[in-house]
C-alpha cells in the first residue's frame, strides 16, 4: 500500500527488484495503493487506501484484503474489507468488542499511541481470522499486568466481509474479571482510610 513519505524518506527509498530481475521506482511505477501485474505493471485494482503490513491482510491472489484500524478504539471502525478494491463491509470496535470495554482492560502503546483493543489475524483461504485482545488490568501499582484469559475470537468471509461465527474465550473467568474490577477501587479506598489517623484521634493528640 502506498503512502506518503517526508523528503527524506523518498531520498532513502530502494528501488524495488521484480522477480524477472528488472528494478523499477515505487512511486513512479505505482502511484496509487493496489494490485498490479508483475510483467505488465498495469494496475489490476486500484484503491484509496493506506495501511501498514501489520494492520491488514490478503488472500493468495490480493483480491480480497482486511484492514485493521489499528486507531479505531472510541467508536471508529476497527476491521473494513475490501474486494478488488471496492469496500465491501466494515465492523466498528464496539461491533467486536462487546464485553469487558473499559479502557483499563486494553493495554497502552506509544506505538502510534492508541489502546491494543485487537489481537490477531489471520488469513486461511478465504476466510480471516480476527480475536480481540485478551483483556488484562493492572497489577496494583506495578506496570505488570494480569491477563485475565477473556476475549472474542471471530471468522469472517474474505469476499463478502460476513461474519461466519463468533465466540468468546475464557468466559470462566469473566467473573474473575469482574471481580477484579470492584476490588481495584475498593482496595485503593480502604488502603487510603487505613493510611489516615481517625478524626477523633488527630483531635485527642
Amino acid at each position: 500500500m502506498i503512502g506518503g513519505y517526508t523528503a527524506a524518506q523518498e531520498h532513502r527509498l530502494k528501488p524495488l527488484q521484480l522477480p524477472d530481475g528488472r528494478k523499477i521506482d515505487i512511486r513512479a511505477s505505482f502511484p496509487q495503493s493496489g494490485a498490479y501485474d508483475a510483467k505488465t505493471l498495469k494496475p489490476l485494482w486500484q484503491a484509496d487506501i493506506y495501511a501498514l503490513d501489520v494492520a491488514m491482510a490478503s488472500t493468495s491472489d490480493f483480491s480480497d484484503i482486511a484492514f485493521l484500524g489499528r486507531q479505531g478504539w472510541g467508536g471508529r471502525w476497527g476491521l473494513s474489507f475490501y474486494h478488488e478494491g471496492k469496500l465491501t463491509r466494515r465492523y466498528t470496535c464496539p461491533e467486536l468488542v462487546r464485553h469487558l470495554t473499559q479502557d483499563f482492560f486494553f493495554l497502552f502503546t506509544n506505538d502510534d499511541w492508541h489502546l491494543v483493543w485487537y489481537g490477531e489475524m489471520t488469513v486461511d483461504g478465504t476466510t480471516l481470522n480476527f480475536t480481540t485482545a485478551n483483556r488484562s488490568i493492572r497489577d496494583g501499582d506495578n506496570f505488570q499486568r494480569f491477563r485475565i484469559g477473556y476475549q472474542e475470537s471471530y471468522v469472517f468471509d474474505m469476499r463478502t466481509g460476513a461474519m461466519l461465527s463468533a465466540r468468546q474465550t475464557g468466559l470462566g473467568r469473566l467473573a474473575l474479571g469482574l471481580l477484579l474490577v470492584c476490588a481495584v477501587p475498593l482496595g485503593w479506598f480502604l488502603r487510603r482510610r487505613h493510611g489516615q489517623p481517625p478524626a477523633q484521634n488527630a483531635q485527642a493528640a
